[in-house]
């Protein structure tokens, strides 16, 4: 499920890495990248728009008529490893009337803040910075 990015009524991920109910699902489109894990280079912004760090991903994403705004890699942290991914380290939060995209860390530190915050104000959605560190990818952020 995690290997999925689900973006309004498609899902992005490479076949065989995700569960086959979402592959298979007739009332969402499949739309097959290269990235297994794709739902940790996507942070999708509403129903048509995405942001990633990949840019097989946002090849197929654009091909499907999606707006995509394509970041640096390497600006984010993981520890253990040279880099981390963009949507590993941040949330769309669209509830409650909060159209939002929380980042675990400071968004002004990523060499690209002002491209996503313009994305996100595209979109009405306004991209919030959850601590004064950099950029770290802790795989998802869940909303309970």
């Amino acid at each position: 499920l995690l290997n999925a990015a689900p973006v309004g009524q498609r899902r992005l991920g490479l076949a065989g890495w995700v569960a086959s109910e979402l592959e298979n699902d007739s009332a969402v489109r499949f739309c097959n990248v290269k990235q297994g894990y794709a739902k940790c280079s996507v942070i999708p912004i509403g129903e048509k728009a995405l942001i990633t760090d990949d840019p097989s991903i946002a090849s197929v994403a654009q091909a499907e008529g999606l707006d995509v705004l394509q970041v640096s890699k390497n600006a984010v942290h993981l520890k253990g490893y040279d880099t981390g991914f963009i949507g590993g380290a941040a949330s769309f939060a669209p509830y409650g009337g909060c159209n939002c995209i929380l980042f675990c860390g400071n968004l002004d530190l990523h060499p690209d803040a002002d491209a996503i915050r313009k994305f996100c104000n595209r979109y009405e959605t306004e991209a919030i910075s959850l601590s004064s560190t950099p950029l770290t990818d802790v795989g998802t952020i869940f909303l309970i």
